[in-house]
């Protein structure tokens, strides 16, 4: 399945032809790009990173609060703290897609056990819901020559499919399987394990 990313087009138009055309939604970089999707009726929207302060987390629970198939990611256990804090004043549930270190050290939960132990502080929290696991490996996009850039996307998602493999063992529900980018899709469509791209940046 494919979630393409908005943060070229930015245009909630060019979302619906996506959608009508088999999309499973759209992947945004920004709240305001979210909301600007929402607003639209596009559904199946998922935050690529992270809600950090006080106005986007409460933002992005104003979203979750309208729109059930919003899901935003988390790397942080304080930021699933916080976000629980905020659903639960609002008497909301928010979507959260645990973010696992793919190769791009802006974001992502170190693989394994700390990966494990967000996506379970997740999983428990009475106002959040593991939507899945996320995996981004941006700097495979721009490794020169096909076959390196093949190796360098299957070694970053590897300890993503490792996090998701011991979720699924310790009981968790992995719903979802997100990545990928324009440059490696032709690649990270044969990975197995992976759910959805998120081509399009």
């Amino acid at each position: 399945r494919i979630r393409p990313h908005v943060k070229i087009h930015k245009s909630p138009e060019i979302a619906k032809r996506q959608v009508a055309l088999g999309a499973v939604g759209v992947t945004c970089a920004t709240i305001a790009e979210c909301e600007l999707m929402i607003a639209h009726g596009i559904r199946g929207v998922l935050l690529t990173r992270q809600p950090a302060g006080k106005n986007n987390i409460s933002r992005a629970v104003d979203l979750a609060g309208k729109d059930p198939t919003f899901r935003v990611v988390a790397d942080d256990p304080l930021t699933a703290q916080t976000l629980q804090q905020a659903a639960e004043a609002a008497k909301t549930k928010v979507n959260v897609v645990a973010d696992v270190f793919a190769g791009l050290t802006r974001h992502g939960i170190a693989a394994g056990q700390p990966a494990l132990e967000l996506a379970q502080k997740i999983d428990r929290a009475s106002n959040l819901r593991l939507a899945g696991l996320m995996g981004y490996s941006g700097i495979a996009s721009h490794t020169k020559g096909w076959e390196e850039r093949r190796k360098k996307s299957q070694d970053d998602l590897s300890g993503l499919l490792q996090s998701v493999d011991l979720c699924r063992k310790s009981g968790l529900n992995v719903e979802i399987v997100t990545g990928g980018s324009t440059g490696t899709y032709n690649i990270d469509c044969d990975v197995k394990g992976m759910t959805e791209l998120q081509a399009g940046s």
